[in-house]
């Protein structure tokens, strides 16, 4: 299906070549929006195009497939904007717009947009595995712990796997899907430190991929063979073969793939991406004159004080655009994207490492010819080195260095910089699309939008395809406001109660939330009912021990895409020596869960509970009992259920008022 899309595209440059004066703004279509919540609408902005004769504007909700769905067309205008105002809108929804311009001998151009109406804050973002270098997590062991609280403060059960820096991929990945078997809420994978960097691609030696994703194909720069491909970690099924043989790459050792070598031949993903997927790894970048830990340990402090708005990037974004224009319009990659992230005259075009040398942006976007460690008209690693600034989130396309795993790579030495520099990705084959971000989706989330991109956005060429991938944090987001501080918890005489006092956020709120959890870096649980307008809470204790609490600041955020309720990072306290309290219902369960499903025989359940004992019990489609046990203990508890006796069959699993269905093979 991919190819087709590619096939279909070499053809439309083709009919395009004799138009006159495109750019890549004119092949991109910028986009906005502004809601009113009564009655529910969504008024769609966007710029036009005097080489368009017509535009479409299609409609779904964020997450389904195909653009059936024509919402409004528009004739040949003069208007330098055309806008329409969707009133056929449900608050709490997230739509997603297309908008699609065409004009004549086969002009066209494309524009996305998410848009919705107080969206529900996302309290629970799901398991983040922490994949860490054994080396990292030797270095780094203080500074790793502030990694897992700012994860957990925006709302991440926490999960560590360190595996030794010498692990192959192959047993990292075996380990990546015991941990989701466990953790059947798993979301997203963190890649942190010089862990092992897998490899797939038979460019130039299969029959339709002649040329490589950046066109240097043999004896024209030969960036042949396999490209690094972390995007394998993200898709736990799916076929990947070590069948065939390329020895092109002009000497290079790592692009050379060989029958059996560990680097795989797939060159399209053989399935579905289930986890957003990014890497910090600054090994073997000697250009930045310091260690690797040092590195990383400064790329922490960065993230730390960008989510904790101890530094705040001016809200603008930068276009650096060195390629002719052509209908593969790299710099839609600027032009498509930033309109809803900044606004439309806060974008630039203007040098890229001259102008983030005095200022960090929010986004930025470049291209140029490029090397291994440089992109021409940006600059090169040492130029990275000396202006040690870069965008919060970077965008940047050029020949080779989308394969990153060698030395002074430039796609990540954006990260290595003392400024900005979070994330970094090779835009432009494929095209990127991360208007989701301006709803308060992450990074990572636009990252496996674009990896599993069959047919939903147009991405140009090679779509689909194993070299896409994010250099940087999967789990940031933008609208980042100040926290709430200086947050005490103070457990009364009678160890039934915990009095929570802190300090407000320096910015405008709507108020506070209080979180619970077992375990500190566990699944948290909010407390309150509606937002605290005031700097104190007292929360009756749930259980017997040790419990941990987190306050965060909710605000509603008012972008140019919506308005939705948005969360500040929390900060998280400790009550020890708890005694239940009584006042709660201890029947009540949260995420009761069984898996695998079905089964063999050997079941796990996996529940939150606020009482002492939980009853379990599994009946037949008759009714007949066929198993019951109590298992006791507050808070999160997976717990190991043998079935194995019983016959092939569907069969009932109650605990406290819950039932679940469970298939025994």
């Amino acid at each position: 299906m991919t190819k087709r899309i590619l096939l279909s595209f070499f053809v439309l440059a083709a009919c395009v070549i004799g138009l006159k004066a495109q750019t890549s703004r004119n092949y991109s279509v910028l986009i906005w929006a502004d809601v009113s919540s009564s009655p529910a609408s969504i008024t769609v902005h966007f710029e036009n195009d005097a080489l368009a004769t017509a535009h479409t504007v299609y409609r779904r909700e964020l997450g389904d497939n195909g653009w059936s769905n024509v919402v409004k067309t528009f004739s040949k205008s003069s208007d330098k904007d055309l806008s329409f105002t969707d009133n056929s809108v449900v608050a709490g929804k997230s739509y997603e717009y297309f908008v699609y311009k065409q004009g004549n001998s086969g002009f066209q151009g494309f524009g996305y947009l998410n848009a919705g109406i107080n969206l529900a804050a996302q309290h629970n973002r799901g398991t983040v595995l922490l994949i860490i270098a054994q080396s990292a997590m030797d270095s780094l062991g203080m500074d790793l712990e502030v990694l897992r609280n700012d994860l957990s403060g925006d709302g991440y059960r926490v999960v560590d796997l360190v595996v030794h820096d010498s692990m192959k991929h192959q047993s990292v990945k075996e380990m990546i899907n015991q941990n989701a078997e466990l953790y059947t809420d798993l979301t997203t994978l963190y890649i942190f430190g010089n862990v092992a960097v897998p490899y797939s691609g038979r460019y130039c030696a299969d029959s339709y991929w002649k040329y490589p994703p950046d066109g240097h194909t043999a004896g024209v720069g030969d960036h042949c063979g396999a490209w690094a491909a972390d995007v394998y970690y993200a898709i736990p099924n799916g076929t990947w073969t070590d069948n065939d043989t390329v020895f092109y790459g002009a000497g290079r050792a790592w692009n050379k793939n060989d029958i059996g070598d560990g680097k795989f031949d797939e060159i399209e993903l053989p399935d579905t991406v289930k986890y957003q997927i990014g890497r910090v790894d600054l090994a073997n970048m000697p250009a930045f004159n310091k260690s690797e830990f040092e590195l990383l340990k400064q790329y922490i402090q960065k993230s730390h004080a960008y989510r904790y708005k101890e530094m705040t990037p001016y809200t603008r974004a930068l276009i650096d655009e060195n390629f002719s224009p052509s209908t593969e319009a790299f710099g839609g990659n600027g032009y498509r994207n930033f309109p809803m992230m900044v606004g439309r005259d806060n974008m630039i075009e203007a040098d890229y490492l001259k102008t983030l040398a005095d200022s960090t942006f929010i986004w930025a976007y470049g291209t140029g010819p490029g090397s291994f460690t440089s992109a021409g008209g940006i600059g090169n690693t040492n130029d990275f080195v000396a202006k040690q600034g870069a965008a919060i989130f970077n965008f940047l396309f050029g020949s080779f260095f989308g394969d990153w795993d060698n030395n002074n790579a430039f796609l990540r030495a954006p990260l290595a910089c003392e400024n900005g520099g979070l994330t970094n990705a090779w835009a432009g084959r494929p095209w990127w699309h991360v208007h989701p971000m301006g709803m308060d989706q992450t990074i990572g989330y636009c990252t496996k939008m674009v990896q599993n991109n069959v047919n939903n956005y147009v991405a140009a060429n090679f779509g689909n395809n194993i070299h896409i991938a994010l250099m940087g944090d999967p789990t940031l987001r933008m609208h980042m406001f100040a926290p709430p501080t200086d947050v005490k918890a103070s457990v009364q005489s009678n160890m039934m109660k915990v009095d929570l006092t802190w300090t407000a956020s320096a910015d405008a709120v709507d108020g506070y939330n209080v979180y619970f959890a077992t375990s500190k870096h566990g699944t948290y649980y909010i407390a309150n009912a509606n937002p605290i307008k005031g700097t104190s809470y007292t929360h009756n204790s749930v259980g017997n021990g040790t419990y941990y609490y987190m306050v965060r600041a909710v605000r509603k955020e008012t972008t140019l895409c919506g308005t939705f309720e948005n969360l500040s990072q929390g900060e998280i306290v400790i009550a020890e020596n708890l005694i239940t309290s009584g006042t709660n219902d201890l029947s009540l369960l949260k995420d009761f869960t069984v898996f695998p499903n079905p089964t063999n025989g050997i079941i796990k359940i996996k529940y939150f509970s606020e009482g002492s004992d939980v009853e379990v019990k599994v009946t037949d489609i008759n009714g007949k009992c066929v198993y019951t046990n109590s298992y006791s203990g507050y808070g999160e508890n997976i717990q190991t259920l043998d079935l194995s006796g019983l016959s092939a069959g569907m069969y009932f699993l109650q605990a406290q008022g819950q039932t679940l269905k469970v298939i025994k093979n």
